[in-house]
């Protein structure tokens, strides 16, 4: 009894280990096919730069000064985080949005993903792509900060995305409403002795 148990079991997991290692190579094949699919159907706007061994990708927009450097942090959408501002901002400026090392269609490279990898980068796609200084950094957070190298001068502004503004307010609501059903009650004074 107990070895028909083991037998069932045994069998049971190197299906289940089967299974799991087809949906892996099945992902991967997926991946890889899709990847080709958008690379040949998606052209990117803008251009590419080489920043030493690879090649980060960069759209610039207008042609007055200063050079406002939209940096959108790790996230997986790169430089389309910021398309709706870079239009409006590049009506009285140069702007430039850009996709880090390994986001959409810039290259991986070998560095290693630091904030002074990372900002050695930006500064050297910067100067590779002509860009002009004065440079002002709009960062999502701190982001902007942490790639501004205190050899450059450069303003940042820290962009707060407006769904944290929205959550901020919602707990700021909240405690309000709990300190005003609060302030509703009676105080009781006791006389001093």
């Amino acid at each position: 009894m107990k070895r028909k148990i083991l037998r069932i079991i045994r069998k049971l997991f190197a299906g289940i280990l089967f299974l799991i290692i087809t949906l892996i190579i099945v992902g991967y094949v997926y991946e890889h096919i899709s990847r080709s699919i958008s690379e040949n159907k998606y052209k990117p706007a803008g251009d590419f730069v080489d920043v030493g061994g690879h090649k980060l990708h960069y759209l610039r927009k207008g042609d007055r000064e200063p050079t406002v450097v939209f940096e959108s942090g790790s996230g997986a959408i790169g430089h389309l985080a910021w398309f709706k501002v870079e239009d409006e901002v590049s009506k009285f400026a140069t702007t430039v949005s850009y996709d880090r090392a390994g986001i959409l269609w810039s290259e991986r490279g070998d560095n290693p993903k630091t904030a002074d990898a990372i900002a050695t980068e930006l500064y050297t796609m910067l100067n590779n792509a002509g860009l002009k200084k004065p440079y002002v950094i709009v960062g999502a957070f701190v982001v902007g900060m942490l790639l501004t190298p205190p050899d450059i001068i450069s303003q940042t502004m820290l962009a707060i995305p407006m769904l944290l503004l929205f959550e901020i307010g919602i707990i700021i609501a909240a405690l309000y409403a709990k300190t005003s059903k609060d302030d509703d009650i009676e105080p009781t004074i006791e006389p001093k002795v």
